[in-house]
Parts: structure tokens; sequence; C-alpha cells
């Protein structure tokens, strides 16, 4: 009999329906009457036929529901996470969770909106800030941190490359993946899918679709729950039903071109996809062909897999938030020795280098280099990342960050192994070479003048003489009167026999604070003095300690 709820043309196939039609003269659907020749109600009749049909005639063609599902050949998948913007500022800014949050992006110029999240729905993207503000004047703006949004999607495509490398990145948040094949690594589609939405963190709430091209698959993420899959049909008239009701501003078009088919009445996929194609072609031009195809369901675009990006990383928290230059060198010397030590690093030269840091008062500052040549030792590489930022931009403006660091991290990229040939300059730095040539010969007999840190800012860590690298210019104790100022000296004896000499004049002052990450920090006040008969000697306080120190600096 048939299951409750269903008549018998829903349940047999149209053959026989066909054939009930030719023997009895009606249809299954029509409702019951008397056989005139049989006299039996036509339900019982029916369901003599059925019977008949089914033990009796056997037929060859199997049972088939009406509603078939055809999973595509080659299906692409889309795992997409809404709104990644607006996500990624609510999980540094807890606080903002449940306020209505605009991102805006386009510079101080004309900022346009990049995301927003669900309470500040009036905000329609791609609109102007000030439009979006008039219709949801409690929301919160906040600049894009488009370096930040990278960084996830980074994150995201290294975890997602652990399941299948055949990953394409999209819009922010769109991950398309060719899944041909990938399911019998996994014993069934479904272990498949379930794999993809796990690897990423349950913060981002991804979703995920299925279908025949890479814009079917995000449609069909789109209407998937969050955590669940949704699939379209490989059949092209099936998928084009079920993408008919979905409304139009899904489509790739700029808001305008969206603006202007709602005006010609076109709202939906399935009412832009009864248009004829050289209409829209003639009204939007080769955008309008496309998105008349894509709402069809064609997209032929395929998967082109991204190179994933090899990078070493490392990251150096402040004690404190800080804006000086000082504390800005010494992070970035502290973290090119710590990031030269890395395994990876074995071997290999460098050709990108990033210096990432948080703002106190919200954003990012950035830095990035590309070098010609490639560095292989941090010592290098440190001091490109230093004239770097010495010098100015374009415009005249500073490179350094303007505002208090939290955090700072330095990441290297570009790696390559390491050649065995290195090509020089023509015209080398002359002037250092002539000047270690004339300290060598004055300290003839003393041993081999060698660098150690060249670029530090502490004297006695600059050079070294002889295999046992002792150092050249240690501070030597000195004894020293202080005047009216406590921290300024007065009076100084050099030779330490009670032979003082006045301080004539200060002629230059400045502080030197290193080494703060260590247990015992370097933390020295330098003092260029001229005495009595005309001398100038550079000596030092060390703040820890507070004694004093002669050292040529």
């Amino acid at each position: 009999m048939c299951p409750r709820g269903r008549t018998a043309c829903e349940v047999l196939p149209v053959h026989i329906t066909v054939l009930h039609k030719q023997v009895t003269g009606r249809k299954l659907s029509d409702p019951p009457l008397h056989s005139k020749s049989t006299g039996l109600p036509m339900k019982i009749f029916d369901i003599l036929f059925v019977y008949w049909y089914i033990h009796v005639h056997r037929p060859s063609l199997p049972y088939r529901p009406k509603t078939t599902v055809h999973p595509p050949a080659k299906p692409i998948g889309c795992l997409l996470i809404t709104h990644l913007p607006a996500k990624a500022e609510l999980r540094r800014r807890p606080e903002l969770e449940g306020r209505p949050l605009i991102i805006c992006d386009g510079g101080a110029g004309r900022p346009r909106v990049l995301d927003r999240t669900p309470q500040a729905g009036e905000a329609r993207i791609g609109e102007s800030l000030e439009a979006a503000l008039s219709r949801c004047q409690d929301a919160v703006a906040l600049w894009a941190d488009t370096e930040h949004y990278e960084e996830v999607s980074n994150d995201l495509l290294a975890t997602l490359a652990e399941v299948t490398d055949r990953i394409e990145p999209g819009k922010p948040g769109a991950f398309h993946l060719d899944l041909t094949g990938v399911a019998r690594l996994y014993g069934s589609p479904d272990n498949l899918h379930q794999t993809l939405l796990t690897a990423c963190d349950s913060h981002w709430r991804p979703r995920l679709g299925v279908a025949a091209g890479k814009f079917p698959a995000r449609c069909a993420a789109l209407q998937a729950e969050a955590g669940g899959v949704q699939y379209l049909s490989g059949n092209r008239k099936t998928m084009r039903r079920q993408l008919a009701p979905l409304p139009i501003g899904q489509l790739p078009v700029p808001l305008e071109m969206a603006d202007r088919l709602r005006i010609f009445g076109i709202h939906t996929f399935g009412e832009l996809a009864r248009q004829s194609a050289g209409a829209v072609e003639a009204q939007f031009g080769p955008a309008g062909r496309r998105a008349w195809e894509l709402a069809r369901g064609v997209d032929r675009e395929p998967v082109v897999p991204a190179t994933l990006p090899v990078s070493v990383q490392e990251q150096l928290d402040f004690p404190f938030p800080s804006d000086s230059v000082t504390m800005l060198e010494s992070g970035l010397q502290a973290l090119s020795q710590r990031i030269w030590q890395r395994r990876e690093l074995h071997n290999r030269d460098v050709r990108r280098v990033t210096v990432r840091g948080s703002l106190v008062e919200g954003g990012t500052w950035h830095f990035e280099r590309t070098l010609n040549t490639a560095v292989s030792d941090g010592d290098e590489m440190l001091r490109i990342l230093r004239s770097g930022l010495a010098a100015r931009s374009p415009d005249g403006a500073s490179r350094y960050p303007v505002g208090e660091l939290e955090y700072l991290t330095l990441t290297l990229s570009g790696l390559s192994r390491r050649t065995v040939g290195r090509q020089h300059t023509l015209w080398g730095d002359t002037d250092k070479a002539q000047a270690q040539t004339r300290l060598a010969g004055r300290l003839a007999g003393a041993g081999r003048l060698i660098p150690l840190d060249p670029e530090s800012r502490l004297p006695e860590r600059r050079w070294a003489l002889g295999e046992k690298l002792n150092p050249l210019n240690m501070p030597r104790p000195l004894a020293v009167e202080s005047g009216r100022r406590p921290s300024l000296p007065h009076r100084v004896d050099l030779v330490g026999n009670g032979r003082w000499q006045r301080v004539a004049r200060i002629l230059d002052l400045w502080e030197v604070e290193t080494e703060w990450w260590r247990r015992e920090q370097i933390r020295r006040r330098y003092c260029r003095l001229e005495l009595d008969p005309g001398k100038h000697i550079t000596v030092f306080r060390d703040l820890e300690s507070g004694d004093w120190f002669q050292q040529d600096y």
C-alpha cells in the first residue's frame, strides 16, 4: 500500500500511471469511484493493479524516487567564515560583544563599510560610513586592520592545508577547495566535511557548501547553518531551481549594479536567470553576462591552489607600553637573536622581513622590507631594518610607530637555500677598511682585530683583540664629585691620586637602556665633558649601581 499521506502517483514511476490510464481510462490521482465492469471501489482496484504490476508483471525498470539527488562529479567545496573582519575584531576586543560594530576601510577621504556585525544589520557593506551611521547611530566604527585579517586568513589557510592542499582563498573568510577524490582518504564525504569544519576554531563558526562550481558552492555555504554542510545538486536544472530564491545581493557585483537590477524589478537569481543573456549584457556589459551565468549556476572557473606562505615568526611582549626608539631597537635585536636560532633558518637565506606591533590605542603598526640581496645572519638583517626605519617615507613621514607599542612581532619569509657564492658591491667600504688597518698597525703585536657587534649600543661589545676575544674600550672606574645636581659631574679624578680637575661644561648628555629583557639590565647616562685645560672625555654613570666610569663612545 501507499505510505500515509501520499498517493499512488507519487510513489510509482510515470510509466506505471500511464499504463494504468490506458487500462482504466482514469488517473491514479483521481478520486476513487465504483468500477462499472467489476463493481468494486476504484481504490481497491488501484491496490490490485499495483500488486499485479510489481509481483506479476515484474518490470525491468528499477524503482526510483521522483526527487533524485545527483552529486557533482567534481565536487567543489567552499568553507565560509561569515564576517571574518568583525569576528577577528571581537576576538581581540571581547568587550564589544553584542554591540553593533562597523568595520570601515578606504582611508580618511571617503571611508566605506567593509564589514559589520549582525547587530548593525541596517548598515550595508560597500556603502559610505556616513550613510551607515545615519541608519545605525549606536554602532561602534573601527578602522580595518587589513594586516591582522591577512594574518588570520594565512593561519586558517595553513590549518586547512593539513586536510587538502588544493585550496584557493577567495574573499575574506572564503576558501574554495577542490574535493575531487579527497573523500577516499577519509572514508566517506561526510567524514571529509566534518574534518574540514573541525579544523577551524569554534569561534569562527565555519560553514561548508558543496556544489559543482566555486560560486554555487559559496551560495550553498551561505544557506548552511553554522557548523553545518549544505549540498547543491550536480544536475544543472535542479541546481538552478535551488538557486532561484536567493536574493540578488549575493551576486559578486558592485552595489550600484545590484540597485539597478532591483529598479528593473529583478530581486532574485531566478528572475535574473529568466532574462535573455543579450538583454542583460547590453544593459550591464560583460559584468552583466557574468552575473547572468552565475545566477543560472554556471561557473567555469577552476580552483587554482594557492602557494602556502612559508615563514618563521617570533613575538616579544614589552614589560610596559613604550614609544621609545631605544625600546623598539632593543626589541628588534632580541627578536633577531632569538629567531636566527630557530632550526627552520639553518642553512637558509631570507628575502622578506616584516615587523608588526600592537598599538595601545588600537590598530597595528607595520613595517615591511623586501631585500634585494638575501641575508643569512641576524646582524645584517638588523642593520637593514635600522637603516630602513631611520629613512623617511616618500611623503616625508616617519616610519617609526606613532604611539605606544604593547608587543612586537618579527616575521621572516621568502626562505631559500643558502647559496655558496655571494655578490659584493663594486666599491667597498674603504673608510672602515682603512680605519681597521690603522688601528691594527697601532696595536701591532696585541693580536688580530675581530668585530663582535659593530652596531652595538655598548662600546665594549663592538670590537675585540686576539683569539681570546679580549674586548676593546672597556669601562674604567672613575672618581667623580657631583655638584648641586648629584646626577651630573662637577670634578673628576682621572689618575686616582687626588688631583681633581674641574668640569668646564657638559657638551652632550644621553642615556642608553638596553638588555632590559635580562635579569640584570643595563642603564647608563653618558656625559661628554670639557675639562679646564680644554681636554674632552666621555664618562657615564651606571644608573643601577650609581658608580661612575670613563669610556670612549
